[in-house]
């Protein structure tokens, strides 16, 4: 029976490590998709490898480990009977028996004491890391505020509504029912510390929470990025250090009474995938930046290292006599979990108040288009780490409803935004080879904010692998009172296996100043007027293709298009 069990996991091993391995490679093209749901859900996914890797590492080795846990507690024992080691052990007394103390397996104060302290003060440094990251504003902040601007551009309704179910089961409301449940079924003596026990987990971390954001003070992003109102400051995020700290909580003590493999595997999983969708609904919602979340995940891993460490100690060594990590605690945990998720899921996103907010944009006049006012103008694309991209080869005078009737009437199509659905039926329709006319096109970024509007326009081929597409941002500033845009454009000229990502990817065709002058034909601009933007220049695009261009902008007023 053990060595068929070993067999299933060493199969298990090997099918997460093919796995892992090109979950890996995924997450390398971060730059190159830019999109932020899609590196989002390849981390979660990688996390729960990893736990899959780790879990099913140890199964497979268990034999092996206690064999060579035996040898090495062997090796010590005739170690320390050397008279070399026992001469040293009588030179220095107190520091031997400190360290004999501290690696001791039947003192409480031992071998489980000393590992707990030193899984917290690993998340103590992460924690510290993500603090100095966000204090000094480095590439974070960068991060932060394009993740952010993007968010808005890429909600729909059915998110809204399951995010909003998630950030309320991560509320004081949905751990209150939690704990009243968790109290009405832990009716027997040896139960009874548990309401106890998650309530003081919950206090630490909103004490925690509290301390860590007047200390730093942080503002939380702004209001018109958001759908709900969040704290004060947001970092740490209170909601991933909470569902870390009491979720984490809840896993140890069900995995301890769990009696299967794979059902200890299955609580891990759960609890990690709601710790990553609590994030991810903090950041969707836009109360809370991405390093809020990180800061909220690494700081509530301190308190879990502290709060195991404690649990597993007065268990162990019966410290306390009323508390025991028995399978009697399995049925009160279930009960109040599922009490609180069936709360959430029913009344979750009814009560969360979303509301959109309208940003209060202040326009500047452009003095004019020449070197001077083009100077002040946003030039080069961005990717969503920052990278530098192609410059703008379009600046556009009039209103966004002038322009979408012209590019429609000129047998353009508006992309659709870039959510989940989109994007993978984007995906599907590109694998079959066939047309999806509003297609998403990957966000890029300028003055970290995503392109406002899309167009794209099919040719003859008529499939989704080859096609015209331009970007435009509208800008801070007007001229003669019409709001100024930029614009960048490229050809999309088949797909085939990206130079960085070594993934399939849109290939554009690297003079980008013959799509400028595509698009000037298809508007039926016969006499364009340019702008210097930039001087002639190589460059790459997110995905590696190479693209030329003599740095001229054209400039289209749109009052002044004319019909074809």
């Amino acid at each position: 029976m053990t060595e068929i069990r070993t067999r299933r996991y060493a199969a298990a091993l090997a099918v997460v490590i093919v796995l892992t391995a090109m979950n890996a490679y995924a997450l390398n093209t971060f730059d190159v998709v830019g999109i932020p749901f899609i590196f989002a859900t390849a981390l979660g996914v990688q996390l729960l490898l990893i736990i899959s890797f780790a879990y099913s590492l140890v199964m497979v080795l268990h034999t092996p480990l206690k064999i060579t846990l035996s040898i090495l507690i062997s090796a010590w024992q005739g170690a320390l009977t050397n008279p070399h080691v026992e001469s040293q052990r009588r030179r220095y007394p107190r520091m031997t028996r400190r360290v004999g103390q501290r690696f001791s397996r039947e003192s409480p104060w031992g071998l489980v004491l000393t590992a707990g302290v030193a899984a917290a003060v690993a998340s103590t440094l992460l924690f510290a890391n993500i603090t100095r990251a966000v204090a000094l504003r480095t590439s974070f902040a960068a991060l932060d505020e394009r993740i952010l601007n993007l968010v808005p551009h890429i909600r729909s309704p059915d998110q809204n509504a399951v995010f909003s179910v998630v950030t309320f089961a991560a509320g004081p409301v949905s751990f209150l029912v939690f704990l009243i449940v968790l109290a009405v079924a832990s009716w027997r003596p040896q139960q009874r510390w548990l309401p106890v026990l998650l309530a003081g987990a919950f206090l630490v971390s909103a004490a925690g929470h509290t301390l860590a954001g007047a200390l730093i003070r942080r503002p939380g992003p702004d209001r018109s990025l958001g759908l709900l109102m969040g704290n004060r400051f947001s970092f740490p995020s209170g909601s991933t250090l909470t569902a870390t700290v009491v979720s984490g909580l809840v896993a140890y003590l069900l995995v301890r009474v769990a009696r299967s493999g794979a059902l200890r595997l299955l609580i891990l999983l759960v609890a990690v995938t709601g710790i990553v969708l609590v994030g991810l609904s903090r950041i969707y919602l836009g109360v809370e930046y991405p390093s809020d979340v990180l800061g909220g995940l690494a700081l509530g891993l301190f308190f879990l290292s502290l709060l195991i460490t404690a649990v597993k100690i007065t268990d162990r060594f019966h410290l306390a006599k009323r508390v025991s990590v028995g399978p009697a605690a399995k049925g009160p945990l279930l009960i109040a979990a599922a009490a609180a998720a069936l709360l959430a899921v029913t009344v979750g996103a009814a009560v969360t108040p979303l509301t959109e907010v309208q940003a209060q944009s202040q326009s500047r006049i452009l003095p004019s288009l020449d070197a001077d006012g083009v100077r002040q103008l946003p030039v080069y694309s961005e990717t969503l780490t920052g990278a530098r991209m192609e410059p703008i080869n379009f600046v556009y005078l009039g209103d966004e409803a002038r322009i979408e009737e012209a590019f429609i009437r000129a047998g353009w199509f508006k992309a659709d935004p870039s959510t989940p659905g989109n994007t993978l039926r984007a995906v599907l329709v590109a694998l079959r080879n066939e047309q999806y006319l509003t297609a998403p096109v990957t966000p890029s970024y300028l003055n970290s904010e995503p392109e406002t509007v899309a167009f794209e326009k099919p040719t003859d081929a008529n499939t989704l692998v080859q096609r015209h597409h331009t970007r435009l941002w509208k800008t801070s500033f007007t001229l003669d009172g019409q709001p100024v845009w930029v614009a960048t454009a490229s050809f999309d000229k088949g797909i085939g296996i990206g130079t960085k990502s070594g993934l399939p990817t849109h290939h554009i065709d690297p003079n980008v100043d013959a799509e400028r002058g595509f698009i000037l034909q298809s508007l039926n601009i016969k006499t364009p007027r340019f702008v210097h933007v930039v001087d002639a220049q190589l460059g790459h695009n997110a995905t590696g293709d190479g693209f030329f261009t003599d740095g001229q902008a054209a400039v289209i007023n749109m009052t002044a298009v004319a019909p074809r």
